[in-house]
């Protein structure tokens, strides 16, 4: 029988200076998040900053479970889209400890925000909250097209950069989360408010586009000043007043406890909500290139930071650079240019030290198969 929750204990935070695999060196952690600690990391090879988050052995308690992370981060290695954080490769070290490295966001995830302004009894406007949603909507689109499903979106997987940039993060670990070790009673009861009813169930449960269409239709509803509570489906009769009865009505069906009820994807939730805001005159049709248009205060970058972040990942760390540009020049018509092909996964093994206590020496082996970037249909983000 598995350990119960509490009795895993709680995992020291690493300090400045500590080094993973003996090639990541740790700069400072994160708040903590749904699962693990997330740390800003330097890639002693590259000089890139990364973002590396470490799961306990204690988290991952057998080859299985190991199996099944190491799956699902080559699976989310293979969404390479500006509206979602790369994910560039997963390790282990000799202490049974797993990391897994990613895109460094300089940003804060939408749950900081939320509770911002909440504190200043603030609500996000019509069209700030259609801006956060489309990002959303854009990057789950990408990920549907590659039979990718998150399966607990929420808050604390939606970054939002300096640039205004939203990126949707969680893919590798989000549909094992709640089969594994360590995570905790609040933050399980949190992800419960956002999950379909059919995500809730027994492990294996079928889960498809649908699923993640709710838990954005969740996320909308707080934007606009609604309450999620875990477990419960919101209504959105609970929406202020304020809320026009059209937009009411699109995230009432994509609130359908069955998943037929909603929308069959996260490019027509959004197709319904935008022709609704334009029939309102809150957008303009094919507004190209959405950005917050409200006011986030993200506070001072760390020092010696640079404010702002390429909004295209870059190149996953073990490669040889590709040059990207950070604003690609927009195709007549709307459709995005194609991204450069990446490996789908780097697999960052550490080999046991040699007799005699020398360092752990890191082995890199890039995965067979390769995935082309490429934007979902319709506008780019």
């Amino acid at each position: 029988m598995s350990a119960s929750y509490s009795s895993i204990p709680p995992t020291p935070v690493l300090g400045q200076g500590a080094k993973i695999a003996g090639r990541f060196t740790i700069q400072r952690a994160f708040p903590a998040g749904s699962f693990g600690q997330t740390y800003e990391a330097t890639d002693d090879r590259t000089g890139k900053r990364t973002a590396l988050r470490l799961i306990p052995a204690a988290q991952v308690r057998d080859k299985e479970d190991a199996e099944r992370v190491r799956t699902a981060v080559k699976a989310a290695a293979g969404l390479i889209h500006r509206n979602i954080v790369g994910t560039y490769g997963i390790g282990q070290e000799p202490s049974g400890d797993m990391f897994l490295t990613m895109e460094y966001v300089d940003g804060q995830h939408l749950r900081a925000l939320l509770e911002r302004r909440v504190a200043a009894n603030k609500r996000f406007s019509l069209r700030g909250a259609f801006n956060i949603v489309a990002h959303v909507c854009h990057g789950l689109t990408h990920a549907q097209s590659k039979s990718v499903v998150h399966g607990s979106l929420s808050p604390y997987h939606v970054f939002v950069g300096r640039t205004g940039r939203v990126k949707v993060a969680g893919f590798a670990l989000s549909r094992i989360l709640p089969s594994l070790h360590g995570l905790s009673a609040d933050m399980r009861t949190y992800l419960l408010g956002y999950m379909a009813p059919e995500a809730r169930g027994a492990r294996g449960a079928k889960l498809d586009a649908r699923s993640d269409v709710f838990s954005v239709a969740v996320m909308l509803f707080e934007l606009l000043g609604g309450k999620p509570r875990p477990g419960i489906v919101p209504s959105a009769a609970a929406l202020p007043e304020s809320v026009p009865p059209g937009v009411r009505k699109v995230i009432e069906t994509a609130l359908g406890h069955a998943p037929e009820q909603r929308p069959a994807s996260a490019a027509e939730f959004e197709k319904r909500l935008s022709a609704e805001l334009q029939r309102l005159g809150e957008i303009e049709p094919a507004d190209d290139d959405l950005r917050l248009d409200v006011e986030v205060d993200l506070g001072p970058p760390p020092e010696g930071q640079p404010a702002n972040e390429p909004s295209i990942p870059p190149q996953p760390p073990a490669l040889t650079p590709v040059r990207i540009p950070a604003a690609p020049p927009r195709v007549p018509g709307g459709s995005a240019p194609r991204l450069p092909a990446v490996p789908a996964a780097v697999d960052i093994s550490v080999a046991p030290a040699a007799a005699g206590g020398g360092a752990a020496g890191a082995m890199l082996r890039a995965a067979a198969a390769t995935s082309r970037g490429s934007q979902p249909p319709g506008r780019g983000r």
